[in-house]
């Protein structure tokens, strides 16, 4: 409070955050299932949004889950198991080794950003998805990796998404 009332906003929110985390480290259930939920619970508000008062680290995670996803997109793409789900672009796709021209442009950098961003639909990763058929070769199950891999990102976007938001709006915070 003394901080916020001098107007050191940042000092202020560095010693809330800690509050918070020893406050957060307190709380105990009083059976050893909620100790353990608790236990596996608590870690994601503090490295996520450092409970409201680091926002810029959900940033940085989207960020990064993001450039991983747009490696892998396009690695999956140059060794052809991101395929068109269109079935004829599909067979163009096999005998010519590229998409029609008339159907949606692989950019691996859209795909994995659609995986990661729960607003952003440009179509990218409706037009192309990863295919069990082809595979790297040396790595038979990249395909089925690749889809398990899009499948968290996409969960871990809508995550960090709602995490950002509620950093946003205060609801995981008080400056108080």
């Amino acid at each position: 409070k003394v901080y916020a009332e001098m107007g050191e906003t940042k000092h202020a929110r560095e010693v809330l955050y800690q509050l918070e985390d020893l406050l957060q480290g307190r709380q105990r259930s009083s059976n050893w299932v909620g100790n353990l939920l608790w236990s596996l619970w608590r870690p994601f508000p503090k490295w996520t949004t450092g409970y409201g008062y680091k926002l810029w680290r959900t940033f940085w995670l989207m960020v990064s889950i993001t450039i991983i996803g747009g490696m892998l997109a396009d690695l999956g793409y140059r060794y052809k198991v991101i395929r068109p789900t269109d079935k004829d672009a599909y067979s163009t796709f096999v005998k010519q080794g590229r998409a029609p021209d008339n159907y949606p442009r692989f950019t691996s950098l859209m795909y994995t950003t659609e995986h990661s961003v729960p607003t952003v639909n440009v179509g990218v990763s409706s037009a192309w998805a990863a295919n069990t058929v082809g595979q790297l070769p040396g790595l038979p199950r990249y395909a089925c990796c690749l889809r398990w891999w899009f499948f968290l990102q996409t969960l871990a976007g809508w995550t960090l998404s709602i995490f950002f938001v509620a950093g946003l709006t205060g609801l995981v915070k008080s400056d108080k």
